[in-house]
C-alpha cells in the first residue's frame, strides 16, 4: 500500500509531507524519524521488533532489498542531496554547514555585506561581518570577499530567510518601544532588536510601522515566544548563535530601571529603586518621589523637591536649624551692628526696623538709613540767591558770587561802591543784582573793562557842515560863515531865518519869483524839509529831494518835524509795533510807539505802522539813518543827536521779563528768571518749568481728582483737555473767555 510519507513529527503532529506516494518500508526504512499514512502515525523506532521486521535489510533498504533513493523526498534543506547505498548525504555550499541532524545547511561563515553593486563592483559595505542569509534577506545586494551577488529567496519576504529549514524566519532588527497606544509608540529603547527579543521581553510595540506586540497567550504571541515571557527563540543579533534560555533584560536593555538597580529573574526582571525613587506603574523604571507633597516633606516653611531628594529652606529673616527642617528668626540687629547706621535697630519676626536719626530716612529697597538730600527735594530755607549744599544728616547754605550773607538771607554786594571791580578808568561801574557791569564813558568804546577813544570825526553825522577835530573822549566842531554850532556841538546849523514859499515862477531874466508865502522867520531846514519849495530874501529854490544837499539839510526826510536846535530831525509819528514779521505782521504790542522805539530797541519790534512796514535790518544804511547806530537798543537823543540806550525794562514794562527781573543793559536788556522759571528761546520772558499735580476738579476752593502724571502749569491749564487747578498748594487755572 502506498501513501504519504512525512519528514517530521512535532508535538504529535506530522509535518513536512514528501511528494508522491511510497510504501511503508520506503518511508520508515529511510529514516525511523518519519511519519507514515493517512492518518499519519510515527514510524516504528529503530530498536523495535516491528522496525527489524519491516527493515530486515537495514536502514536505507526496502523490505524486498532495493536501495531507497532518499533524495527523492528532498531531505536536504538549503543543500544538495547525494544518494548512496542504504543512505544519502547532504552537501552544503561554501559558507554554510550541516546542523546536528545532518539534513539542514545553516550559515556558518560571516563576511562583508555590500549595499550596492555598480558596474560589477560591490560598494558601500556594512560595518562588521554578517551571515549571508542575514545580509541578503535584509539590506544587502552582495556578500563575501570576493563578493558575489545575493540570490533572492522567492519563498521569503524581504527581511525573512530560511535559516534552519523550510520556514521563513524574521531577521529584521528594528526599534523596540516600551509604550503603545492607538497606533502611537512611545519610550523607544536605545539600539535595534529582533521582534522576538522585543516582544517576548519588555516591549509593547516594534518596527518602523509601530506594530503592537501580540498579547500574551494569543496564537501570534505563542508563535514568536514559544517559551513565554522572558525567553527568545531566535539567534542573537550579534553572534547569530541560537539560544533558548532566559533573556537577561538588565543586560540587553540597559535603559531599564533608571535611578535604581535591575535584577534579572527567570522570564522577567525586577527593579530596586534608589532612595527617594519609586517604581512606575509598569514596574520597569523608577520615578522621583516628590516628598514635598507629603506633609511638606516635614519642612516648617519651604520645601524644594529634587531628583531623589528634597531640601527645606526658610523665608527671608529666618535661618534653618541643625535638624534641617525647622526655622528660627534671625536677629539682624545683633548679627550686623552697622545694619542701621545713623539710626537705631529694632528686631522683628523675620525682619528688622530702622528708626533713623533726624536728617535720615529708610530708603525702600536698601538697608540702613539714607541721608535726606534736603537740597534735592527742596526741604531747605536757603535764600533764592544762595546755593544749598547737602551734608550728612543736614544741609548748608552759601550765598552765590555777588551776594553776601549767611545763606539764609543774601543781599546784593555793591561792587561799585567798594571799588571791588575791574572797570576801565574811562568807564563807569554800574551795580546789578549779584554782579556789576562796566560801561565806557561818552566818547569811548569797549566792553567797559577796556575802553578806547572814539574818533567822532569819522562819523559823518557829527559836525555836519563844519570842520571836525577829534579830542580824547570828545571832539570840536568849527563852523563856516553863516553857520553856528548848535547848542550840543554836534553840527553847524544855518541860523539864518527868512520867509518860506510854497511855489516859484521863472522870470524873463532867468531868475525866479516866489509866491504863496507859508511861513515867516523860519529856518531854511524848517521850510525845505516840510512843504516849502523856496526860502529866503531874495528867495532861493529848496534843494531837490533826491540830492545830497537835501539829505544833508533834511536827514530825516519829508514828514519829519524840524527842530530848530538839532541837526537831525525827529519823526514824531506813533503807530503799532509788531514782535514778528514773516511777510505778514504778527504779535501786535498793546500800545503804540514811534518807529525808532519799535525798530531800534533791542529784540522788541520787527515791523511798524499800518499798513505794516518791515523794520530795517541791523547795520544797514536805513537802520543807521533811523537809529543813529549800527547796533540795536539805541535811539537818537533829540537834543544831542547822540545815540542813547533804550531802557526796555521801563519802556516795555509788563511786555518783557514776565515772571522775572528785568535788568537793562547797554543796547539791550536781560531777564533774570525767578526760581522754577526758565528763559524763553528769545530771552524776552520767563516760563514756568515747575512740575506738580494737575487737578481736573476745583470746587469750594479745593482741588481734587489729580491726573496720573505731574506737569507744568502751562501744560495743565492750556492743553486740549485742561485741568481746573494746579500745584501744591492748589492754584486755580485762569478761566477761558
Amino acid at each position: 500500500m502506498r501513501t504519504t510519507c512525512y519528514g517530521a513529527i512535532k508535538m504529535g503532529t506530522c509535518s513536512r509531507p514528501f511528494p508522491g506516494a511510497v510504501t511503508k518500508s520506503e518511508c520508515c526504512c529511510a529514516n525511523p524519524e518519519h511519519g507514515f499514512g493517512e492518518p499519519c502515525y510515527p514510524c516504528p523506532s529503530r530498536n523495535s521488533a516491528e522496525f527489524q521486521a519491516l527493515c530486515n535489510s537495514g536502514i536505507g533498504i526496502t523490505a524486498d532489498g532495493r536501495d531507497i533513493n532518499e533524495c527523492l523526498s528532498s531531505p536536504c534543506v538549503n543543500g544538495v542531496c547525494r544518494n548512496v547505498a542504504g543512505s544519502f548525504n547532504c552537501e552544503c555550499s561554501l559558507g554554510s554547514k550541516l546542523d546536528s541532524t545532518n539534513t539542514i545547511c545553516v550559515d556558518s561563515m560571516k563576511s562583508t555585506c555590500w549595499l550596492t553593486i555598480q558596474d560589477n563592483r560591490c560598494e558601500v559595505n556594512i560595518n562588521g561581518a554578517t551571515l549571508k542569509s542575514e545580509c541578503c534577506s535584509t539590506l544587502g545586494a552582495a556578500w563575501g570577499s570576493p563578493c558575489e551577488p545575493c540570490e533572492i529567496d522567492t519563498s521569503c519576504s524581504r527581511g525573512f530567510a530560511r535559516m534552519k529549514g523550510l520556514v521563513c524566519e524574521d531577521l529584521r532588527s528594528e526599534q523596540c518601544y516600551l509604550k503603545w497606544h492607538e497606533d502611537e509608540c512611545g519610550e523607544p529603547l536605545p539600539g535595534r532588536y529582533r521582534v522576538d527579543m522585543c516582544c517576548c521581553t519588555v516591549g509593547t510595540a516594534w518596527g518602523v510601522d509601530c506594530e503592537e506586540c501580540p498579547k500574551p497567550g494569543s496564537p501570534e504571541f505563542n508563535a514568536i515566544c514559544p517559551r513565554g515571557n522572558g525567553f527568545a527563540n531566535r539567534g542573537d543579533i550579534l553572534t547569530g548563535r541560537p539560544f533558548y534560555k532566559d533573556v537577561n533584560e538588565c543586560k540587553v536593555f540597559q535603559s531599564l530601571c533608571t535611578y535604581g538597580n535591575c535584577r534579572n529573574t527567570i522570564g522577567s526582571f525586577k527593579c530596586r529603586c534608589n532612595s527617594g525613587f519609586a517604581l512606575t506603574a509598569e514596574e520597569r523604571n523608577c520615578t522621583d518621589i516628590d516628598e514635598c507633597t507629603i506633609m511638606n516633606g516635614g519642612c516648617e516653611t519651604h520645601c524644594t523637591n529634587s531628583e531623589g531628594s528634597y531640601e527645606c529652606s526658610c523665608s527671608e529673616g529666618y535661618a534653618l536649624m541643625p535638624d534641617l527642617m525647622t526655622c528660627a528668626d534671625v536677629n539682624e540687629c545683633d548679627l550686623n551692628p552697622n545694619i542701621c547706621l545713623h539710626g537705631d535697630c529694632e528686631n522683628t519676626k523675620g525682619s528688622f526696623i530702622c528708626h533713623c536719626q533726624l536728617g535720615y530716612f529708610v530708603n525702600k529697597g536698601s538697608t540702613g538709613c539714607t541721608d535726606v538730600d534736603e537740597c534735592e527735594i527742596g526741604a531747605h530755607n536757603c535764600d533764592m540767591h544762595a546755593a544749598c549744599i547737602n551734608v550728612p544728616g543736614s544741609f548748608k547754605c552759601r550765598c552765590r558770587d555777588g551776594w553776601i550773607g549767611d545763606g539764609i538771607k543774601c543781599v546784593d554786594q555793591d561792587e561799585c561802591s567798594g571799588e571791588d571791580h575791574n572797570c576801565n578808568l574811562n568807564a563807569d561801574c554800574v551795580n546789578t543784582p549779584g554782579s556789576y557791569r562796566c560801561a565806557c564813558k561818552d566818547g569811548f568804546v569797549g566792553d567797559g573793562f577796556s575802553c578806547s577813544d572814539i574818533n567822532e570825526c569819522a562819523d559823518p553825522v557829527n559836525c555836519i557842515n563844519g570842520l571836525c577835530v577829534n579830542t580824547p573822549g570828545n571832539y570840536m566842531c568849527n563852523c563856516p560863515v553863516d553857520f553856528e554850532l548848535n547848542p550840543t556841538g554836534v553840527g553847524c546849523v544855518d541860523t539864518r531865518v527868512g520867509n518860506c514859499f510854497l511855489d516859484t515862477n521863472t522870470r524873463g531874466d532867468g531868475g525866479i519869483s516866489c509866491s504863496l508865502e507859508i511861513g515867516v522867520g523860519v529856518t531854511r531846514a524848517s521850510c525845505c524839509c516840510s512843504l516849502g519849495g523856496a526860502w529866503g530874501n531874495p528867495c532861493e529854490l529848496c534843494p531837490p529831494s533826491n540830492s545830497s544837499e537835501y539829505k544833508t539839510l533834511c536827514p530825516g526826510g519829508e514828514g519829519f518835524r524840524p527842530n530848530p536846535i538839532t541837526v537831525i530831525l525827529e519823526d514824531m509819528r506813533k503807530s503799532v509795533c509788531y514782535r514778528n514779521f514773516n511777510d505778514t505782521c504778527e504779535n501786535e504790542l498793546s500800545f503804540n510807539m514811534t518807529k525808532k522805539m519799535c525798530c531800534c530797541a533791542y529784540n522788541v519790534g520787527k515791523a511798524w505802522n499800518k499798513p505794516c512796514e518791515a523794520c530795517p535790518t541791523h547795520a544797514s544804511s536805513e537802520y543807521r539813518l533811523l537809529c543813529g547806530n549800527q547796533a540795536p537798543g539805541f535811539i537818537i537823543d533829540i537834543h544831542t543827536g547822540k545815540p542813547i540806550d533804550i531802557d526796555e525794562c521801563s519802556a516795555l514794562q509788563g511786555q518783557v521779563c514776565r515772571n522775572g527781573q528785568c535788568i537793562n543793559g547797554l543796547g539791550s536788556f536781560q531777564c533774570l528768571c525767578h526760581e522754577g522759571y526758565e528763559n524763553t528761546p528769545d530771552g524776552k520772558n520767563c516760563i514756568d518749568t515747575r512740575e506738580s499735580f494737575c487737578f481736573t476738579k476745583f470746587e469750594a476752593g479745593k482741588c481734587s481728582v489729580p491726573k496720573a502724571l505731574n506737569t507744568t502749569k502751562a501744560k495743565c491749564c492750556c492743553s486740549k483737555m485742561p485741568g481746573e487747578g494746579w500745584g501744591l498748594p492748589c492754584e486755580l487755572c485762569p478761566r477761558r473767555e
